[in-house]
């Protein structure tokens, strides 16, 4: 009976699962996702350079993510499924952060986790800068780059193929940086199923080479991220010491000095896309980490 029960209520928690097209304050559409209970504690995962939320779906089917919280994930504009508008101001911190915050209310989302990958942890700095105090509770940066204003956090394999990802003349060069780049997310690509690797390799597909520059140029600030975490914004620094993209140490050694409430977790021999390789460790870390953010939140509230 046990048995049945728990089946029962794994099948509902599945079936609570929803997508949605929501337009941001320049009109811009954004796709965005969500699984699991509504009424429960909810986390935002925003995805890595150049792909999509796709990347996470196997996450948003997991048990013990969907049981303690509640799930949202979205596409970027300039990515996958979202909107991608050519110029140069349509990729302003103002608007990252607008389309956040367009979905967080699509959701009524109330103070979740971001769990930024990759080029996603940026988004931090544009929710800091542009939105009111409590858009998030915490920031999970999972080989994330919370402010793109770092320095020297690219490995050497990841600085050799860029320009390709990058080149309008050039139509070789542009496709076999693209196979090299997805290639480089994980620790053994040969073993990694190919429908997973030619899914994300097709979410790199439908961005323009064009969008891909005026997405690492545009600018950010950092200086309201960073007073949040000298004020106590929890962050946690999750990454995989086998990491072939970014060098996390360095993306570290530049960003825990300034949060006084930070934990730093490596998942040894883990990749930059931790989450698929690692799915376990990456998942116990995460839950961890939310979980106590969340029981701080419900203790504020009795308070």
């Amino acid at each position: 009976m046990h048995l049945v029960f728990a089946v029962v209520s794994y099948i509902t928690l599945l079936s609570l699962s929803s997508a949605l097209i929501v337009k941001s304050s320049d009109g811009t559409e954004i796709f965005a996702t969500a699984a699991g209970n509504p009424l429960k504690p909810s986390m935002v995962f925003i995805h890595g350079f150049a792909l999509s939320g796709i990347v996470f779906d196997g996450l948003f089917e997991n048990r013990l993510l969907l049981g303690d919280f509640y799930l949202v994930s979205y596409d970027l504009r300039g990515h996958g499924r979202s909107g991608s508008p050519t110029s140069a101001d349509s990729y302003s911190s103002q608007l990252f952060a607008d389309d956040f915050d367009v979905v967080r209310k699509a959701f009524n989302l109330t103070s979740p986790v971001l769990v930024g990958w990759s080029y996603g942890a940026s988004v931090a700095s544009d929710i800091f800068t542009y939105l009111q105090p409590g858009a998030i509770s915490g920031l999970i940066s999972a080989a994330g780059i919370p402010y793109l204003g770092l320095t020297d956090v690219n490995t050497p394999l990841s600085l050799a193929y860029l320009p390709g990802l990058l080149s309008t003349d050039n139509v070789v060069l542009y496709g076999t940086s693209k196979m090299s780049f997805v290639n480089s997310l994980f620790a053994d690509p040969a073993a990694v199923p190919v429908d997973v690797r030619w899914t994300w390799l097709g979410a790199t597909a439908l961005q323009l080479p064009t969008i891909s520059q005026l997405l690492v140029a545009r600018a950010q600030s950092a200086a309201k991220l960073y007073l949040a975490g000298s004020t106590g914004l929890p962050l946690m620094l999750l990454y995989g010491t086998a990491d072939a993209v970014l060098q996390d140490d360095v993306i570290t050694s530049q960003i825990a000095p300034h949060f006084i409430d930070v934990e730093v977790y490596k998942i040894e021999g883990g990749s930059h896309a931790m989450f698929y390789d690692n799915t376990t460790e990456f998942i116990r870390a995460v839950v961890g980490f939310a979980s106590r953010i969340s029981t701080r939140e419900l203790t504020n509230i009795g308070e």
